[in-house]
């Protein structure tokens, strides 16, 4: 099997903005030979989750919005992030929260992580406090009403969404 050492040339900006950067790397390989630019997408870790209620209804949303479930600076563990997001978006919370693990969006192309929980008996505890550019219609669906929960979109754009061209 060969080596996987590589060694980073450079890495410069393309472009920075508030939840994302785009930058151009350039990689030695092991064979001594130059490989890229390649773009790398930089992006802060996401955190997402399957929340039921006590009855086993799925917290889902219908939603446009331009940002993301990401860790904000100086917020601490992940579990911290899910919790603030369920609640800002939803107004449900507490419950029992269960990490089941981390993966990558995009490996070949992304720096970050997506962290996915299971979150059980969560009640509505607040008002809805959504941000600025974030529509977010609450959805409650269960196995037997509205399909297999799991298994349907959570998170919808809407066709013209002036993000798309």
């Amino acid at each position: 099997m060969p080596a996987v050492d590589y060694e980073l040339l450079r890495s410069e900006d393309a472009w920075r903005g508030r939840h994302m950067a785009l930058r151009r790397e350039t990689y030695r390989m092991p064979d001594g030979e130059q490989f890229g630019p390649v773009s790398v997408i930089e992006y802060r870790d996401w955190a997402n989750a399957l929340a039921l209620t006590p009855d086993g209804q799925a917290v889902l949303v219908r939603q446009f919005r331009a940002g993301s479930n990401t860790v904000e600076d100086g917020e601490g563990a992940i579990e911290v992030t899910m919790r603030r997001e369920l609640e800002e978006e939803t107004g449900y919370g507490g419950g029992r929260l269960t990490y089941l693990g981390h993966l990558s969006p995009n490996s070949a192309t992304n720096t970050n992580r997506v962290h996915s929980f299971l979150m059980q008996d969560v009640t509505p505890v607040a008002e809805q406090h959504t941000d600025e550019g974030e529509l977010i219609e609450v959805v409650l669906g269960s196995g037997h009403a509205r399909g297999d929960a799991v298994s349907r979109p959570c998170a919808v754009r809407p066709p013209r969404s002036p993000y798309r061209r």
